[in-house]
């Protein structure tokens, strides 16, 4: 069996993973990767100055404050509490800090959210899966449905399965420059179509901890199924921030929706 999914995730309740993670997204995302991704947002969807964004699993808040300064008003839903602290002391610093907040909340859990408001579009990048039950995505997505106003969208960015097993790596290995380095081994099973792995983390005190992490992976049509069964229309699907078009051989898959048949 994959794993057990009932077991709590251990990672981002813990202060020194997120002091790696904050780092490692920094050096791993610079300021021109993060424009370059919300330049697709703003191109994949209809948006208009002064539109309520949600950013689902915030994370550093790069996407966040990067969309607060276009001008738009963005709401950063992060499970973990160090986060969205590191995010709004990030965007405090910032030119944005009344354009954009950040609170704390599970996305497995976002039917059962109040939030006192609705938004123009929502995007997941890069999270969707992890640790996440099919139930727990489908709770996700009535979520969306609820809070998005009447022809809003959505866009989920994950990895492309297809192209994720032709190339799998069972084993990587990364070193940020202020000293943490991270071992990674990863098995995929095929009954859940997850990943597994563990992570090895060495901090630059030399302290060392393991951390365990499963992630579901979705085929496109899936993920058509797990949209519409929630009232959310498929729109098209790409193959990387560029928006080129989808294929085996994409990085991601990254799949546009809307609530309603409204002309995108």
């Amino acid at each position: 069996m994959v794993t057990d999914t009932s077991k709590p995730e251990n990672i981002w309740s813990d202060e020194l993973y997120v002091k790696y993670y904050l780092e490692m997204m920094d050096e791993k995302y610079p300021e021109s990767q993060t424009e370059r991704e919300a330049n697709f947002i703003e191109g994949a969807i209809n948006l208009f100055y002064g539109d309520k964004l949600l950013d689902l699993c915030s994370g550093s808040g790069r996407h966040a404050i990067s969309m607060a300064k276009r001008g738009y008003q963005v709401m950063g839903l992060d499970l973990s509490n160090g986060l969205v602290e590191a995010s709004k002391r990030r965007a405090s610093e910032s030119s944005v800090k009344d354009q954009v907040d950040f609170i704390q909340g599970d996305v497995r859990k976002l039917h059962k959210l109040k939030l006192e408001t609705n938004f123009k579009a929502a995007y997941c990048l890069a999270t969707v899966g992890f640790h996440m039950t099919d139930q727990d995505f489908n709770n996700m997505l009535t979520g969306v449905y609820h809070l998005l106003d009447p022809g809003g969208y959505l866009i989920i960015d994950v990895i492309n399965r297809e192209n994720l097993l032709r190339e799998f790596n069972e084993k990587d290995w990364t070193k940020t420059r202020g000293g943490y380095t991270r071992l990674r081994k990863t098995k995929f099973d095929f009954k859940s179509s997850c990943t597994i792995n563990q992570k090895y983390l060495k901090t630059p005190d030399g302290e060392e901890e393991i951390y365990y992490q499963w992630m579901r992976t979705y085929t496109l049509k899936e993920m058509v199924t797990f949209l519409e069964n929630n009232g959310l229309n498929y729109h098209k699907v790409y193959g990387n921030f560029k928006r080129t078009a989808y294929s085996i051989n994409s990085p991601r898959m990254i799949v546009v929706a809307n609530k309603d048949d409204s002309n995108l």
